[in-house]
């Protein structure tokens, strides 16, 4: 059980980075999440956004060609975050994942933290799902925004996280412990 140095972690990280309130702050709340909490439904398409590094043939990218599955009545928005190379894969995996999307977001971490929130904060989202997290420090860095009111990691990270803007980790019986729903 690590879930108390994960957060410890975390805690400190948010305690040496930068204050303020912008898309800057490594805590930044989108302008939407506060109205979205107070009147949850909103009338529309549930707004469902992925955020990912590898929407590609890799095991997590694999993981989300479920999508392919989801109702048409979710809006969904795929955000590929492509590296310095800027390389977008478009290999079956990636096509399949981005033909399921509504709409399709390439957040490049040349651009910059701040520049790749106020992306995901302008799609007013209901909710956010990471990928992955711990296999990337900018994805890490991201996950500590409140960019969605609901916001969900995965198995590409496969413990806690400790990151207090993570609401929910979405897991199966076969990967878990028989006592993982205490952490």
């Amino acid at each position: 059980n690590d879930v108390e140095t994960y957060k410890s972690i975390a805690r400190i990280i948010i305690a040496s980075a930068p204050g303020g309130t912008g898309p800057d702050s490594i805590t930044y709340e989108a302008p939407h999440v506060q109205q979205a909490l107070a009147q949850p439904f909103h009338g529309g398409k549930i707004r469902v956004g992925i955020v990912s590094m590898f929407f590609k043939d890799h095991p997590s990218g694999k993981m989300f060609q479920f999508i392919n599955l989801l109702s048409r009545d979710f809006h969904l928005v795929v955000f590929d975050i492509i590296d310095v190379n800027g390389q977008l894969s478009h290999d079956p995996v990636a096509l399949r994942i981005r033909s399921r999307a509504d709409k399709h977001v390439i957040l490049a971490k040349n651009d910059g933290l701040p520049h790749m929130r106020t992306l995901i904060a302008n799609e007013a989202l209901d909710i956010l799902v990471f990928g992955e997290i711990g296999m990337d420090p900018g994805n890490f860095l991201l996950a500590f925004a409140r960019l969605a009111p609901h916001q969900v990691v995965t198995h590409g990270h496969a413990s806690t996280t400790g990151i207090p803007t993570l609401d929910y980790f979405v897991s199966y019986r076969p990967f878990e412990r028989k006592e993982a729903q205490q952490f």
